[in-house]
């Protein structure tokens, strides 16, 4: 998020013992994010949009 992305849902752990991590729903992810690169072991969904050269 420090680079543009948007915290759409989740993204907080809950207070308690464990490991628990809430689903999270990032949107707008910049291009060249570390997320986008990095496999993440957790409920976390990436939303971004693709452009596309049309011949």
């Amino acid at each position: 998020m420090s680079r543009g992305a948007n915290l759409l849902t989740g993204g907080v752990m809950p207070d308690g013992n464990g490991y628990f991590y809430p689903p999270t729903v990032l949107n707008d992810i910049p291009a060249g994010a570390e997320i986008l690169e990095t496999e993440i072991f957790g409920p976390v969904a990436l939303s971004f949009r693709l452009m596309m050269k049309m011949p």
